[in-house]
């Protein structure tokens, strides 16, 4: 042990599909940016002032649409850099993981309907599954995951005198959050300044949570992986072991107060829902 604690244990992670148990070594940090583009004092209307003054929600659509490309990935200056190279343990766990995916089944978790049309790395029948996982597990990510306008009006076409947005950016091992927000404020301003427009911008951090990564030779992990194993009645080596694209931010923060090593045993399977509405666990999970 260290600093009298033998180990941390927590469970909020999933399993990559309903039938292989899992147990999580890393999860991805995050980053939420506030976007607030700011014009006139107040409203204005769309048939008496349009066309008139650039509108903050044009300039914050501008913005969001300069973060990633069209197929996800993000482009912005700098944004990347400090990620570590995949280890040769995280390859051979990504392989591992994707054996059993099908495009079918990744479509259906994205919410493609069969027949429309996908990503352009979703077309690679073969390596879609491990390019999937590797962009989850081992890439950073740009997404908008809140959108405002200002007051809503019951009545009438009104122009929003304010836009508001919320980007998260997950980060992975080993970016650091003052350079990952450094490049972000630099991208936006450019960006911004580039319009030329008369409105504001104001960009303020809501949360800045670290990636955190196991080691996979401490005593608790390999106690961990061994009693998931037994709990299902499997070899200890076909506990598959998984990273998360999720963040959990305390769980670095508690494994140095501590001073222990931390696992994630997964309990939720993949279509549980996790944090998501009809969130769930099935019975013979917690049986187990």
């Amino acid at each position: 042990t260290r600093g009298g604690v033998a180990g941390l244990l927590v469970s909020n992670s999933a399993w990559i599909d309903d039938d292989r148990p899992c147990i999580c070594y890393g999860m991805r940090g995050v980053i939420d940016l506030e976007l607030c583009v700011m014009g006139a004092e107040r409203p204005l209307h769309s048939g008496m002032h349009g066309g008139l003054v650039p509108e903050p929600m044009f300039d914050l659509m501008a913005l969001c649409s300069s973060l990633v490309d069209p197929t996800a990935v993000p482009c912005v200056p700098g944004f990347g850099d400090g990620v570590r190279p995949p280890k040769e343990e995280d390859h051979a766990n990504l392989k591992t993981a994707a054996r059993n995916f099908s495009p079918s089944q990744l479509c259906e978790r994205l919410g493609r309907l069969e027949g429309a049309p996908v990503p352009t790395w979703l077309q690679d029948t073969q390596g879609a599954a491990v390019e999937a996982l590797r962009r989850t597990w081992l890439s950073p990510a740009l997404s908008v995951t809140e959108v405002g306008r200002g007051p809503l009006h019951q009545c009438g076409r009104h122009i929003a005198h304010k836009a508001t947005c919320v980007i998260s950016a997950r980060t992975v091992p080993c970016q650091t959050q003052e350079e990952v927000i450094a490049s972000l404020h630099r991208h936006l301003r450019h960006e911004f300044d580039k319009r030329r427009s008369p409105n504001r911008l104001e960009i303020k951090t809501l949360a800045s949570c670290d990636w955190w990564e196991a080691r996979t030779t401490s005593h608790v992990y390999r106690a961990a992986r061994s009693a998931v194993a037994e709990a299902w009645g499997i070899e200890e080596r076909e506990v598959l072991a998984i990273r998360e694209g999720g963040t959990m931010a305390v769980l670095p923060a508690l494994e140095a107060e501590l001073g222990c090593d931390a696992v994630q045993m997964a309990f939720s399977q993949a279509t549980s829902a996790l944090h998501l509405p009809n969130e769930r666990i099935a019975s013979k999970v917690l049986a187990r």
